[in-house]
């Protein structure tokens, strides 16, 4: 669910669907979610809370990166168009 359907806005607009379909396409694109967690109130505070920085992690050395789900976003993202991220976020 988008942020803002979390945060207790239930209208519908457009902005929740621009939403989701950014979130589907980065399951398109890198074959997984950007959210996960098997507690529900924690998938909430990372949809809320977590912003995805798509361009930051592009230029980033994927040496330097930890986490196995960013290394496999930025070696995806050091391939993709400026204009996918920009359609992504």
């Amino acid at each position: 669910m988008a942020p803002e359907l979390l945060s207790g806005h239930t209208k519908s607009t457009p902005k929740i669907d621009v939403w989701s379909l950014g979130l589907m396409l980065h399951a398109m694109v890198f074959g997984y979610l950007p959210f996960k967690s098997n507690d529900r109130n924690e998938l909430e505070k990372q949809i809320i809370n977590e912003e995805l920085e798509y361009k930051f992690l592009k230029k980033v050395k994927t040496s330097s990166i930890k986490n196995e789900k960013r290394k496999q976003m930025n070696t995806i993202l050091k391939s993709s168009s400026d204009e996918l991220i920009d359609l992504i976020e």
